[in-house]
């Protein structure tokens, strides 16, 4: 997770160069970021809980190649879905926020993968996004 909050405060503060793939090219995201991972997923629609899909970028967290699509709220702020190949589990663990200073994570594993939800840690829908990224992705 530390390496996931460190990202983050450095992506979330790009403007110019917030992802590597664009939203426009979903795709591509799919599948380049399924084969980079080995983890299957959907792209969640967070639309209602008034999040853009601005794209996506490709990160090494605890030296495994992990996928991150962020998305960008109404005040501009950045919220990141990251997620890696894990150890499997029987259905899906317990969501539960962690602080890191100005960076809420909430993670959670769900079959061969570990995910969580990165957002500002003032928030206070954070676990509300991660509880609808966890049915959907």
């Amino acid at each position: 997770l530390d390496d996931i909050a460190d990202y983050h405060r450095i992506y979330s503060r790009q403007t110019r160069h917030l992802v590597e793939v664009p939203a426009s090219d979903k795709d591509h995201i799919a599948e380049w970021l399924a084969a980079s991972t080995g983890v299957q997923f959907q792209l969640p629609d967070l639309s209602a809980q008034k999040l853009t899909f601005e794209g996506a970028r490709l990160l090494v967290a605890g030296g495994k190649p992990t996928a991150q699509l962020l998305y960008r709220d109404a005040e501009n702020e950045i919220f990141a879905i990251c997620f890696l190949q894990s150890d499997p589990v029987e259905g899906k663990t317990a969501l539960a926020e962690i602080m890191r200073n100005d960076i809420g994570l909430v993670p959670w594993q769900k079959g061969n993968a570990a995910y969580v939800v990165v957002g500002p840690s003032a928030d206070p829908d954070l676990e509300r996004i991660a509880e609808a990224v966890s049915t959907s992705i």
